[in-house]
């Protein structure tokens, strides 16, 4: 099979209907396919991450820490940026469109004996964990879509870890009102026999994590904060702050290829993982942590993408990313302004994340991230000016970035794009960067 023909077979997958469809369709029909796999889940260690915010950035560190300390590492995340085999990763590297190819091959006839529509995640989740087992990878780290506990990836049986990251108020439609109904939701990929390793996020969340451990006889260790500290940040230097910190634990430092305050945050729960995998047998030496740590690669957070003028594209798309984005902005630029391009999802919490950026913002270009539930330019444009903010209508994400570019180069003042990973993937299709 091509992978123009695995593409269009997904495709067809994900415009499956299935009226009265129940959350928990999601990981029963993937422990379905699963199953009619031959079950390659069974017996393959496992690290299983969820969250608000972080979660990819986390999966990313832990796969280059456990990759150089030689274990051979699957990483399925979602969603993509460019190229949907982003998503299936075998030591760093996604899979080929060939392999892509063949394991559609192979899966196709079986999802097509199927009684029941199979959608395009869970078809993607079974499809990675078979890939994993034949490429035989030692660890597979799997990232949950939406949620947890309903999340086509908590088909699989305990992992030897489960891990949270920063919990916040999202996809309130399908996860719940609540900070509370949420983090229940989350703590869903704790199973009896793991380990959990969560961020720090305050009650009510630590509350209902820890209940489910004990529910669950898991053992449950909540990020200690106080341990980092970023020892250097060079603002007379921003550009090569922005490409290396410093980061101490404990005394021990550890330099970090991603930026940003938010980032040592997410660095503190993977050490904090790598010594609770250390006490289930995992071999991680301190070697292999620091060689990860300065490896590491995850675009589209915080992505220095051009340095005249400097030109930053993050993904974040919430009111969370947007104020880690200002806190970021701040410690590297100071107080100054910046020019911005937004594009964002009519379904996320836009009013808000403009209520954070705007008082940094020189002027905002505006344009539609190519998706059906991108907000349309215009929309966004009306809020920001009502907000007392300066916006600019681009047609389109070239427009946007041509006109940014020269604005931000006119000014001499950094140019930065955020609000989607649609929007994200656009503008690396632009510069041709490598995914």
């Amino acid at each position: 099979m091509t992978k123009e023909e695995a593409l269009n077979f997904i495709g067809q997958c994900g415009r499956q209907q299935h009226s009265g469809r129940r959350p928990s369709d999601n990981p029963r029909r993937t422990r379905l396919l699963l199953d009619k796999l031959g079950s390659p889940d069974r017996g393959m260690r496992m690290i299983h991450v969820c969250g608000s915010n972080g979660k990819g950035s986390v999966c990313a560190m832990l796969e280059a820490v456990l990759r150089a300390a030689g274990y051979s590492v699957g990483m399925f995340i979602s969603p993509h940026i460019q190229d949907v085999c982003e998503r299936i990763r075998i030591n760093g590297q996604m899979i080929s469109d060939h392999d892509f190819g063949i394991a559609c091959e192979k899966i196709r006839p079986i999802v097509e004996q199927m009684n029941e529509p199979v959608g395009y995640f869970c078809l993607l989740t079974a499809l990675a964990i078979d890939v994993f087992a034949e490429k035989r990878c030692d660890i597979a780290i799997l990232e949950t879509g939406i949620g947890g506990r309903y999340d086509a990836t908590n088909a699989i049986s305990a992992p030897d870890l489960a891990v949270v990251t920063a919990v916040s108020l999202e996809h309130t439609e399908i996860l719940g009102d609540t900070l509370s109904e949420i983090a229940y939701d989350k703590a869903g990929i704790i199973k009896r026999g793991c380990a959990c390793v969560s961020y720090d996020n305050g009650e009510p969340v630590n509350g209902i994590i820890r209940s489910v451990c004990r529910s669950e006889g898991a053992d449950f260790t909540i990020t200690d904060m106080s341990r980092a500290v970023i020892r250097d940040s060079n603002l007379s230097d921003p550009l090569s702050s922005l490409k290396r910190q410093t980061l101490d634990w404990d005394g021990r430092s550890y330099a970090l290829t991603l930026p940003g305050d938010h980032q040592v945050n997410n660095a503190s729960v993977v050490l904090t993982a790598v010594e609770v995998l250390r006490g289930r047998g995992y071999t991680l030496p301190e070697a292999a942590v620091r060689e990860g740590f300065s490896h590491v690669r995850w675009p589209a957070r915080l992505e220095l993408i051009c340095e005249d003028p400097v030109i930053l594209l993050d993904g974040g798309h919430n009111p969370q990313c947007a104020d880690a984005l200002s806190r970021s902005l701040r410690r590297y630029f100071g107080s100054g302004r910046f020019y911005f391009i937004l594009g964002m999802m009519r379904d996320k919490r836009v009013q808000e994340t403009l209520r954070i950026l705007l008082p940094l913002a020189e002027t905002v270009y505006c344009v539609c991230p190519d998706d059906a539930r991108g907000l349309p330019a215009e929309d966004m444009a009306s809020l920001i000016r009502g907000l007392g903010g300066k916006a600019v209508v681009c047609h389109s994400v070239k427009e946007a970035l041509t006109d940014g570019r020269q604005a931000a180069s006119r000014a001499d003042l950094p140019l930065i794009i955020f609000g989607s990973l649609y929007l994200a993937g656009e503008i690396r299709d632009l510069y041709k960067l490598p995914v």
